[in-house]
């Protein structure tokens, strides 16, 4: 960023978004949390001169649907801890009332897959959602009635991602009552990133969630071994 136009000044970085519902869910009540930081500009600086821009800027691969070697449905949840606390989890198709952190493992593609995850919050306030080591793209968002069972994804039919989500990502935000299509690439593609496996982490990235269980492991396997065909012939002799 240039702050050389506002030498000696006090900025005051603003937001204007609703202080907790975005998205499908009505908020206008909502009171917005505008303060963020002050940024005092020194008088003088020596910084470089950064105003001019590459003619030509990075090309994001255009990952076709139909690619996806897997499809899954990722619920977020809200329920209530064993002391009456508010507790936000993370689900699948198969167990929509969540799953905690210590449970094994539900996410489990191979190095090398592309997976959809519809990712549907369910609650009443917005997450971003982020992948360890991993990068995706947002195919787009669309009501949380979309039923994985009976709907299949209509990319003409999903708002489309805003400019700062046209690329590769790690965080997503997913608001109440949105469904939000990623289109995940597990490993190296087409010269990007790199083959790695094991255990991995993807939570919501508000401290107060991720620290009381909105959190799981996503387990990256390697691809298995190819086992011997059973014309190949073998050396069953002892010595």
């Amino acid at each position: 960023m240039d702050f050389s136009e506002y030498a000696d000044q006090t900025l005051l970085l603003h937001n204007n978004a609703p202080a907790r519902y975005v998205g499908s869910v009505d908020g206008d009540d909502e009171e917005p949390l505008p303060e963020i930081m002050l940024v005092d500009v020194d008088k003088t600086g020596n910084g470089s001169d950064k105003k001019q821009v590459p003619e030509t800027l990075t090309q994001v691969p255009d990952i076709p649907l139909n690619a996806a070697d897997n499809e899954r449905y990722l619920p977020l949840i809200q329920s209530d801890d064993e002391y009456g606390r508010p507790m936000f989890l993370l689900g699948t198709q198969e167990n929509q009332s969540g799953h905690k952190l210590t449970d094994p493992a539900t996410e489990t593609p191979t190095v090398g897959d592309t997976e959809v995850w519809s990712v549907a919050n369910l609650t009443g306030m917005s997450h971003p959602i982020h992948l360890h080591l991993v990068h995706f793209q947002v195919l787009g968002r669309q009501s949380i009635e979309y039923d994985p069972a009976e709907d299949d994804i209509d990319q003409n039919e999903l708002r489309d991602p805003k400019p700062f989500e046209q690329g590769w990502n790690d965080v997503v935000s997913v608001n109440p009552g949105d469904v939000v299509h990623l289109l995940v690439h597990f490993g190296e593609y087409e010269g990007l990133f790199n083959d790695q496996t094991g255990e991995y982490m993807w939570h919501c990235h508000m401290i107060e969630h991720e620290d009381h269980d909105m959190m799981r492991p996503l387990h990256v396997q390697p691809v298995p071994e190819e086992e011997p065909s059973s014309n190949e012939e073998t050396d069953s002799r002892s010595w």
